[in-house]
């Protein structure tokens, strides 16, 4: 804003500015301005009018445009790097160096040194317009950027990679505190009030947080849209492929030194002992614990032969018996410990990390294969129930009640994983809309009988509405039996894919990984927006 004296003389301000610091600055540039027409010998009704920075700008040759364009570009940059303590810091080493007093064309004299060096800041945004902003805010991202490098930030403190609502919700906790922080540096650096500065900062803070997630989260999802979905492989693949990693397994030619096996049976027998182990309560494990205490007292034992002895200790485990069951899958990890981590001490020859690995894939895929055959048998299973009771409706109920067993029995529930679990649940429970569907579609002529018999004698009585409603049923029931189907294929895929969503859609792309990993930069960038913009107005 422009503010002209009584003798014409006109003064250019940021935005903003108090009263009192016009007061100030308009008195003492009107004093010398007086000074000067005396001394020049001007007449009173001359007014000296401050030049416009803008308008003296376009005037100037393309050449001068560049050279000023670039010191404001400097000048700009640095007030966002140091948060507006540039300014104070050129107007405390003008002082000190004694340069300020050796100028006389300044357009505002009698202004303290300060005020020239921030009018000069206020003209380069007026001459570079949105422009100048983009160079604070680019500015400012370094102090920003130092700060969620150090201990300071709250990022340090919060739970801000959980995932979920609580992770979104830490983040931006730690936004606003990180904003919060950087506004008020900004405000002092300002001279501006601090609260002000500080609740500025914290709503750009929390803004920023909350929209770069959206903006990561959004960019990755429409850049997984390009992912091609992993072929699900059948059983019989997956134990093809088994077969190849144990023949890679084999050909590492792994030997473990009998010293080595030994090591390994003191180990499980002290693990034992601490379980509280008795032959006659964990049977099971009592049959493991033998063959392992064969083999340490023979010569050397191959990794085939280690394998054959995990195989011995699931072939122990008991539906009813818990303890033996958990004492066995310790067995089974201290083998599988035991294989992945044997140093050049324990092997006699051969490759033992390329052993181990291909056996664990082997392990690995041939237990998706099992699990999704036992998955198939229950699927089977419910279509002969269905198929052998009333008309043969009821397939989705039937197949509901077998998969319930791969939740609840120890034989179809053995080895699935958290995400297999969770999916089964929701082919047994179903979602809202699907249990509607399926309550409505009990009036299907495709039901039970009874209510078969209710819908024919509803349709003998009054065909304008018994009809209607068995068809609305039986469109009910095939969406909803539909549904089973897909959340039964959802359950297949999963397992295929080695249990895991992730596995699931494949590896992420490029442009999901660079989304991703922007995310605090982005959020970054907003909140120091929010901050800095307000000082150009």
């Amino acid at each position: 804003m422009i503010v002209e004296g009584p003798d014409g003389l006109q003064i250019e301000f940021p935005d903003g500015t108090d009263d009192a610091t016009i007061n100030k600055v308009m008195t003492q540039a009107h004093t010398e301005n007086q000074n000067r027409r005396q001394l020049a010998g001007m007449t009173p009704d001359v007014p000296l009018v401050k030049p416009n920075a803008a308008t003296d700008y376009a005037a100037l040759p393309w050449y001068q445009k560049a050279g000023q364009a670039a010191d404001d570009t400097v000048r700009l940059l640095a007030n966002g790097m140091t948060l507006g303590y540039g300014d104070k810091f050129a107007a405390k080493m003008n002082e000190l160096t004694g340069l300020d007093a050796k100028r006389t064309g300044d357009l505002i004299t009698g202004s303290s040194p300060l005020d020239r060096e921030r009018q000069k800041t206020a003209d380069a945004r007026t001459r570079a317009g949105s422009a100048g902003t983009v160079d604070e805010i680019l500015g400012s991202l370094l102090p920003a950027g130092a700060l969620a490098k150090s201990s300071l930030s709250a990022t340090k403190y919060l739970p801000t990679a959980a995932e979920g609502i609580k992770g979104l919700l830490m983040r931006a906790l730690a936004g606003g505190v990180d904003g919060a922080t950087l506004g008020t540096v900004n405000a002092a650096g300002n001279d501006q009030d601090l609260k002000e500065g500080a609740a500025l900062g914290g709503l750009a803070g929390i803004g920023g947080s909350v929209i770069g997630d959206a903006v990561s989260a959004g960019a990755s999802k429409v850049a997984g849209l390009f992912n091609k979905t992993p072929p699900r492989m059948s059983p019989q693949q997956l134990k093809q492929a088994a077969t190849k990693a144990y023949q890679d397994a084999d050909n590492a030619g792994v030997i473990f030194k009998p010293e080595a096996v030994k090591g390994l049976r003191d180990k499980v027998y002290n693990d034992y002992a601490e379980f509280g182990y008795h032959p006659d309560n964990q049977p099971g494990a009592a049959t493991a614990f033998k063959e392992l205490d064969r083999l340490s007292q023979g010569g050397n034992v191959s990794l085939k032969g280690m394998d054959t002895l995990r195989k011995v200790a699931g072939g122990g485990f008991k539906a009813d018996n818990p303890s033996n069951n958990k004492l066995l899958g310790a067995f089974q990890d201290s083998i599988d410990d035991f294989t992945s981590k044997a140093g050049p001490n324990d092997i006699l020859a051969g490759d033992p990390q390329a052993g181990a690995d291909a056996l664990s894939q082997g392990r690995n895929l041939w237990q998706r294969a099992t699990k999704m055959e036992r998955v198939q048998e229950l699927l089977d299973n419910a279509g002969l129930r269905a198929g052998s009771t009333g008309s043969g409706g009821n397939i989705e109920n039937a197949t509901r009640q077998e998969l319930k067993k791969a939740l609840t029995s120890p034989k179809y529930s053995r080895g699935m994983t958290a995400d297999e679990r969770q999916a089964i649940r929701d082919a047994v429970l179903g979602t809202k809309s699907q249990n509607a569907l399926r309550l409505a579609g009990k009036l299907s002529p495709q039901g039970n009988g009874l209510m078969l018999a209710i819908g024919g004698a509803a349709t003998a009585k009054n065909p304008m509405l018994g009809i209607p409603a068995m068809a609305a049923g039986y469109g009910a029931k095939k969406a909803s039996e539909a549904m089973t189907r897909s959340n039964v294929k959802a359950l297949q895929d999963l397992i295929a894919a080695g249990g895991s969503k992730a596995a699931l859609v494949g590896p992420k792309n490029a442009v999901q990984r660079l989304a991703e990993s922007k995310r605090d930069a982005i959020a970054r960038l907003l909140m120091m927006s929010g901050i800095i913009a307000p000082n150009g107005r």
